[in-house]
């Protein structure tokens, strides 16, 4: 994921570490002599979400998932619900909607 989401604005190695994010500058195999584009994502151990109050239900399984550590996202969601339903053997249905108020889903 960016670590970097903000528009308008050149994306240094210096700005994305000083995140704790991890930088790769990503040059291009093409035929073009450009530098590339820099890359500044999550390292695999950034703290994002907790999962807490797991409830068993009669399809699978339900909890919060409470962020422990801001994203730089504008508006972040702190709290998810977490919704697992087995359908068969083999499919998981899994569903993350805002814990704090309905939003606007996909019909």
């Amino acid at each position: 994921f960016d670590c970097y989401p903000e528009r308008n604005v050149v994306v240094t190695q210096e700005l994305c570490e000083r995140r704790g994010c991890c930088f790769l500058e990503v040059t291009h195999h093409s035929h073009s002599r450009g530098r590339g584009i820099p890359w500044c994502f999550y390292p695999p151990d950034f703290p994002s979400y907790a999962l807490e109050d797991v409830n068993q239900t009669s399809l699978g399984l339900r909890g919060i998932l409470r962020r422990k550590v801001k994203a730089y996202y504008p508006r972040d969601i702190e709290r998810l619900k977490l919704s697992v339903n087995f359908e068969t053997n083999t499919r998981l249905h899994v569903k993350l909607t805002d814990a704090s108020g309905p939003r606007y889903e996909v019909p």
